[in-house]
C-alpha cells in the first residue's frame, strides 16, 4: 500500500528513499491518503471510545507496534483528562474517531520529543475526504529512555487544515527528530 522507512540514525545508507522524498517534497508531509470513513454514532463517551477501540481488536489496552518499531499503548488515556473526564466529544472531534485510529495504525509521519524526563511520540497522518482534509494527530508519552510509549496523552484530527504544518513547525523549534516518514 505504501512504502514506509525509518529515517537514518546516522550511517547515511538505511535511509536514502526517506531524505529522497523529503527533498522531492521539500519539507512537506507526505500527500493527504484518500479515504472515506463512517462517522461513529453518537453516543456516550464510553460507547464511542469502544467503537475506536474495535479498530484496535476491541481491546483496552492495546499495544500496537509502529513503522518506527516503536511500540505504543492506545487506551482511554488518549481521550481522558488527567482527573479522569472525558475529552473524547471535545470541539465535535468524535465524528472523526475512525480517522484517528487508521492514523494511528499508519502514520505518515513520527517525531520524537525528548525532554528532561520524559519523551513524547507524535503521530501525524492527512486524509482527504471528498473536498475536506483532515489532520490527525495523535501524542504518546514516556518516562525514561525505553519501553513501550505507555501513556497516551491526547489524539484528535483537529479543527482546521494546515494545524499538522504548525504543529511540524514547534516540534522543529523545541528540537524533536523526524524519526520516520512515508516514503
Amino acid at each position: 500500500m505504501w512504502t514506509r522507512q525509518k529515517i537514518c540514525t546516522g550511517c547515511g545508507r538505511c535511509c536514502w528513499g526517506s531524505k529522497k522524498a523529503m527533498e522531492q517534497r521539500k519539507g512537506a508531509m507526505p500527500e493527504p491518503r484518500s479515504l472515506v470513513l463512517n462517522p461513529v454514532s453518537q453516543a456516550t463517551p464510553e460507547i464511542m471510545f469502544w467503537q475506536f477501540m474495535q479498530a484496535f481488536n476491541g481491546r483496552d489496552p492495546e499495544n500496537l507496534k509502529l513503522p518506527s518499531g516503536d511500540l505504543v499503548r492506545v487506551d482511554v488515556g488518549l481521550f481522558t483528562t488527567l482527573d479522569g473526564r472525558w475529552k473524547i466529544s471535545k470541539r465535535g472531534r468524535d465524528q472523526w474517531l475512525l480517522y484517528l485510529a487508521e492514523m494511528i495504525k499508519n502514520p505518515q509521519e513520527i517525531w520524537q520529543l525528548k525532554q528532561l524526563k520524559t519523551e513524547e511520540l507524535y503521530l501525524m497522518g492527512r486524509f482527504q475526504r471528498g473536498r475536506m482534509r483532515l489532520d490527525a494527530l495523535a501524542v504518546f508519552k514516556r518516562d525514561g529512555d525505553f519501553g513501550v510509549w505507555d501513556e497516551g496523552k491526547t489524539g484528535f484530527v483537529a479543527d482546521f487544515e494546515d494545524y499538522l504544518d504548525q504543529k511540524r513547525s514547534e516540534l522543529s523549534k523545541k528540537k524533536a527528530q523526524l524519526v520516520w516518514t512515508e516514503v
